[in-house]
């Protein structure tokens, strides 16, 4: 497989991952709770290939240095979600993915500071005009009040714990196959969400069929499809590539909040999105042949 049918693969992923903030609005469930029932429900899909397929040798393999990063991993993966999952219901489906997507601005910054990895200025101008179009699509709800200023503070903080998600994963993954690496992880995020909810930090009772469904369809789109499939790529990308792609997301969740909630993209979003994709292709271009 080439590089470009490798990241067609990615951007694909980019689009399940926007599915997240679709079906959060199909759902009033604890967001802890809804947390935990997605990453159950993704360890569970990922069980018959990591321990029935091929790589039950591998699992008796693992070091304790992976298997700790791959728990630390999950850990922050919960988290993540939780921030995500509580932005989306004070801010707009745009806002939420613009700011959550701040990530590609924290994974370059600490991927300079811990291995010294420079991307070249074209790179770099490449990720200011995918940044610009994001905050375009942002701008539609600025001056929103309170309440959606929390709403971007909690994407914020998501933003930043999914970069320490996709470092450690690029770290852990050159050694370490894509299956065993995500039924670790989405255990472990399963288990300290669950942890948290029985400690009173959140809610797994009062589910309904929606809500179920909204989890399963977040473990199966977004997280095998979406998720799993970056972690694939952490094996091939840098971990900034796949932040940048990353922003690809307002323009799907755009998109998709139109066909589906009757949320009619402004004039910002429109010419945000095409900014967003623009600057994508640029940075593709100029990263060609890094890692």
């Amino acid at each position: 497989m080439n590089t470009l049918q490798r990241r067609i693969i990615i951007l694909f992923a980019t689009l399940m991952l926007s599915v997240s903030a679709i079906l959060t609005r199909y759902t009033d469930a604890d967001s802890m709770g809804l947390s935990f029932y997605r990453m159950f429900f993704s360890a569970l899909l990922t069980i018959p290939i990591a321990l029935f397929v091929r790589y039950r040798g591998e699992l008796g393999s693992m070091d304790l240095g992976s298997a700790s990063l791959c728990v630390m991993s999950g850990v922050i993966l919960a988290l993540h979600f939780a921030m995500f999952f509580d932005s989306v219901r004070y801010t707009s489906v745009a806002s939420s993915l613009v700011f959550i997507n701040t990530t590609v601005f924290f994974n370059a910054g600490i991927m300079y500071l811990l291995y010294r990895e420079v991307i070249s200025k074209k790179a770099v101008g490449a990720i200011g005009i995918t940044f610009g179009g994001s905050v375009l699509i942002a701008a539609s709800d600025f001056g929103g009040g309170d309440m959606q200023l929390w709403g971007d503070i909690l994407a914020i903080i998501g933003a930043l714990l999914f970069s320490f998600y996709t470092i450690i994963g690029a770290k852990v993954r050159t050694g370490m196959s894509t299956a065993l690496y995500t039924l670790v992880v989405y255990t472990a995020a399963a288990a300290t969400a669950f942890v948290i909810c029985v400690s009173g930090g959140g809610d797994i009772s009062g589910f309904g069929p929606v809500d179920y469904g909204a989890a399963f369809g977040m473990a199966l789109f977004c997280t095998i499809l979406g998720q799993t499939v970056y972690s694939w790529g952490l094996k091939y990308e840098s971990p900034t590539f796949i932040a940048v792609i990353n922003l690809g997301e307002p323009v799907f969740g755009a998109l998709l909040a139109l066909v589906l909630l009757s949320e009619i993209p402004a004039p910002f979003v429109i010419a945000g999105s095409v900014i967003v994709l623009g600057g994508m292709y640029l940075f593709s271009i100029h990263t060609e042949g890094e890692r």
